[in-house]
This record gives C-alpha cells, structure tokens and sequence, in this order.
C-alpha cells in the first residue's frame, strides 16, 4: 500500500490506515478487500494505491483511489475483490 502526496516528499505521520483483509480462503474464491484512510490534517492531490503479489489476481473494483483534497477527519476509501489460482500464502503489505 501506498500514499502518495504530491506536495511535498517529507514523510510524517498524516494519518489512519485500516484494511479489513479476509485470513484463509480457497483458490478461486473470490474475497473483498476493503482500504480507509482518514489523515489527521487537510491533504491536497492525494493517492491510495495497493499493490497485489504474485499470485492473486484483481477479479472486481479498482486498487486505487484519489482525490484533489480531503479534510482532516475526512475519509477516503476503496474496495476490490481479489482471487488466488493456487494454494498460497499471498502478503498484501501496508
């Protein structure tokens, strides 16, 4: 998982990430992967990006979501769902 903030590159503290992340699942069953990121201060050009290992594939939704601004307390949230063609142990990193 990414967060990208155009506006400057000093990293620090801006916020909440919670991902809500299915543990145990069969090949080919699809499951929902849920992302929220609300920051602690107003933030401009803003970017969630997640990235998938090798191994699971992308069966619905977009792993990424944007916005011009977002207000401190605000929330920015997408939701994919996301299949594995084989046994696996499969790490999705924040």
């Amino acid at each position: 998982m990414s967060i990208i903030i155009r506006r400057d590159s000093n990293i620090q503290e801006i916020g909440t990430l919670e991902r809500d992340i299915p543990t145990g699942f069969n090949p080919g069953e699809p499951v929902s992967i849920s992302v929220r990121f609300t920051p602690n201060t107003k933030l401009q050009d803003i970017q969630l990006k997640d990235s998938l290992p090798p191994g699971l594939e992308l069966v619905s939704g977009d792993t990424s979501v944007s916005a011009d601004s977002l207000p401190s307390g605000g929330t920015l949230a997408f939701e994919y769902k996301v299949q594995a063609a084989a046994p696996g142990t499969f790490p999705i990193n924040c």
